[in-house]
């Protein structure tokens, strides 16, 4: 009878206790295209994609004996790649790289910026969650969006502007927030609200 071969996941724990950095080339080769594809759907661009993934690959390598790793690796891996697309966007978000979030936003499980006695960490998060939901939108979702909570023009003339009906209007704003609905969940584990449009 053939021996069974061990499982990817089995090899990489048993390369990192040994501290053989063939653990990395072993998770790079098992790993590294399905984790950069799902970074990269939530930064600019493939190299930025590639330094959140490297980062993450690194980390593993240098904290191979107290991470307390085990089977399956594929729900630390992602988990982990989610708080490094954070990590790396909160980086970007204090070098004034990424704008602030439209209007009318807010956290439903977070205080009001009238009731906060800190509101930084509530701005933050709004701050990447709208850099992360942008790149998950259409460019005319996110335009019709952007008018409205950015310019605060009216449905209609929105619709004039852009060529569209007024149903189509709501059609994509109700599109783009239930895009950051979905990214506040994943990535926040919050429920997204609008302070100044009911949709739902």
């Amino acid at each position: 009878m053939r021996k069974q071969e061990p499982e990817p996941d089995d090899i990489i724990l048993e390369l990192l206790a040994a501290d053989d950095p063939k653990a990395i080339n072993k998770l790079h080769a098992t790993y590294y295209k399905g984790l950069f594809f799902s970074i990269r759907k939530s930064v600019k661009h493939d190299h930025e994609a590639a330094t959140v993934l490297n980062d993450l690959l690194f980390t593993i390598w240098e904290k191979r004996h107290t991470l307390g790793l085990r089977k399956p690796l594929v729900y630390y891996l992602y988990r982990s790649a989610r708080n490094g697309i954070l990590n790396f966007l909160r980086d970007k978000a204090r070098s004034k790289e990424i704008p602030t979030p439209p209007e009318g936003l807010m956290l439903a499980n977070e205080p009001s910026p009238a009731d906060a006695a800190d509101t930084g960490l509530q701005q933050e998060d709004l701050q990447l969650l709208w850099a992360i939901a942008e790149l998950h939108m259409t460019h005319r979702v996110r335009e019709t969006f952007l008018l409205s909570h950015m310019e605060n023009k009216t449905k209609e003339e929105i619709a004039e502007a852009m060529g569209l009906t007024v149903n189509a209007v709501e059609k994509n704003i109700a599109r783009a927030f239930k895009v950051m609905e979905e990214i506040g969940k994943r990535y926040f584990g919050v429920l997204l609200m609008a302070g100044s449009l009911i949709l739902y």
